[in-house]
């Protein structure tokens, strides 16, 4: 008992009673509206970027030429571009979903000349990214389905590309 330390008690008795070492080291819990509210928040922040990417994906076709984007439109792919960068790294979406999405939209939309194509993909996958609240392995699928839907090359941006890939034949040696 001489570790422990008296405490008046408020009560009309006269006694003092040893506090308990647990009131000592108590710490009140964190409240989850903390932690709803950073979830709100990123939810929020992956929204209102995907809306800013689909209203300038809207703006391009205003500066579409037959089936290539004119230089006036440039604007329009730098901001998509620097939008992309701020998406990358929201932190919404399961694990890294939502990174695997964004660098796959990156990787045919990056050093791309804009072609028909190319809009028509990010204006059928970026609204249906901005109505998913759950990103998941879905939506990493349901992007390069996409990408292959508007005849765009999934691999574009990797040394997959036909000049960089060389061609061998393995046979098999019968000896005699």
């Amino acid at each position: 008992m001489e570790s422990e330390q008296l405490r008046p008690t408020n009560a009309r008795v006269s006694i003092d009673q040893p506090s308990p070492a647990i009131f000592e080291r108590w710490e009140p819990r964190r409240s989850r509206s903390s932690d709803h509210a950073s979830v709100e928040g990123r939810y929020r922040r992956f929204r209102e970027l995907c809306d800013l990417i689909v209203e300038e994906v809207r703006r391009a076709d205003d500066y579409m030429d037959a089936e290539v984007l004119r230089d006036e439109g440039l604007e329009v792919v730098v901001e998509v571009l620097a939008l992309l960068e701020q998406l990358y790294d929201c932190g919404w979406g399961e694990g890294e979903n939502l990174k695997a999405v964004v660098v796959a939209v990156q990787s045919q939309v990056n050093n791309a000349i804009w072609k028909q194509p190319h809009l028509a993909f990010l204006q059928e996958f970026m609204p249906y990214l901005r109505v998913r609240y759950v990103v998941d392995e879905t939506a990493v699928d349901e992007c390069y389905a996409t990408i292959e839907r508007h005849g765009l090359d999934p691999f574009r941006g990797t040394i997959s590309l036909d000049g960089a890939l060389k061609k061998y034949r393995i046979e098999e040696v019968r000896e005699a």
